[in-house]
């Protein structure tokens, strides 16, 4: 196990895997009273970084080091991540190339581009010997050096540094067939004056000014749907989730 080798404190809480992740959420939650601290479900290919106790996504631990320039490094980034914080990542001048959904759309796409990649819920990768898929913390380690600055520039110091932290909300509502086409179209019909584009697997990605939408058909969860929105305040949030449901009440109608 690598987290000994990389950790203070290492407490294995739960080691029998429950079928849908128990009814619960995959990510795992915060168990450390600790002002910094990771939490890595029983195969490791989730890792949850917590700083106060309050979940550190992805994207802005990515914003946060390229902002101190300790990050230069190609990286991928999945469609769940605000065009605010794609922007101000590339004004620092790191690559990103916005990707897909699920680990293994984003794997792929990270090869392809010989970049670094996580999802945004630091959902990573594995390796496959004799068809048995090894995992391991492939986003703590891939991002091991710039962990070490953390220590040094003052975890207090690295959290606080001011990037766009946008606001998300997420819902479930039940697909139909069709739907990841019909809600492009949808998508496309409802709002000209705002940048609308495929998501690669399935799905659209609607931007607004001041964050974004997605609607697509889940990867793991047969017949449901996932709308995912952002937004720099709470105004803007809710509007991308009311502009998110009128695209999959006009998609049912296609």
């Amino acid at each position: 196990h690598i987290f000994p080798r990389v950790c203070k404190r290492v407490e294995v809480l739960h080691k029998a895997p429950l079928k849908d992740f128990g009814g619960l959420l995959p990510e795992p939650p915060v168990t450390h009273d600790g002002v910094f601290g990771f939490v890595s479900d029983g195969d490791m290919d989730r890792i949850a970084l917590y700083y106060m106790k309050r979940f550190v996504n992805f994207s802005e631990f990515i914003a946060i080091s390229s902002e101190l320039g300790l990050f230069e490094e190609p990286v991928v980034v999945d469609q769940r991540v605000s065009p605010i914080v794609i922007d101000f990542i590339r004004e620092r001048g790191v690559k990103v190339i916005l990707g897909d959904v699920g680990r293994t759309n984003q794997e792929r796409i990270a090869m392809e581009n010989r970049a670094m990649w996580c999802e945004e819920n630091w959902h990573s990768g594995g390796y496959v010997i004799k068809d048995i898929r090894f995992y391991w913390p492939e986003a703590v380690l891939g991002f091991l050096e710039v962990l070490k600055n953390v220590g040094s520039i003052g975890i207090d110091r690295f959290f606080r540094i001011d990037v766009p932290r946008p606001l998300f909300s997420k819902e479930k509502v039940e697909a139909f067939p069709g739907m990841n086409e019909k809600v492009v179209e949808a998508a496309r019909r409802l709002f000209k004056d705002l940048k609308v584009s495929e998501i690669p697997s399935g799905g659209v990605r609607v931007e607004s000014e001041n964050g974004h939408f997605i609607v697509r058909e889940s990867n793991t969860q047969a017949g449901i749907c996932k709308i995912y929105a952002t937004g720099m305040d709470k105004e803007e949030l809710e509007e991308n989730m009311k502009r998110a449901r009128k695209v999959v009440e006009l998609a049912k109608s296609l």
